[in-house]
């Protein structure tokens, strides 16, 4: 059973939830999962992971190039 808010309100006034009990492609697209906003979650948590990653990657080709001279 899935809960879900018949208008744009946060929090969800109990007058508004609408009780479902069949889980759709409607009803993730109601609680605003799109594949675009998954898309971009994803993306942004590639990029959260892959950017200190390569920073630290390029500071220590830098350090050692420092090093050699």
């Amino acid at each position: 059973m899935l809960i879900q808010c018949a208008h744009d309100l946060m929090p969800c006034p109990p007058e508004y939830q609408v009780a479902t009990a069949e889980i759709t492609i409607e009803t993730f697209a109601a609680l605003g999962l799109t594949p675009e906003s998954l898309l971009y979650a994803y993306s942004f948590g590639i990029a959260m992971v892959l950017t200190p990653a390569l920073l630290g990657y390029v500071t220590s080709v830098a350090i050692k190039l420092i090093r050699q001279l």
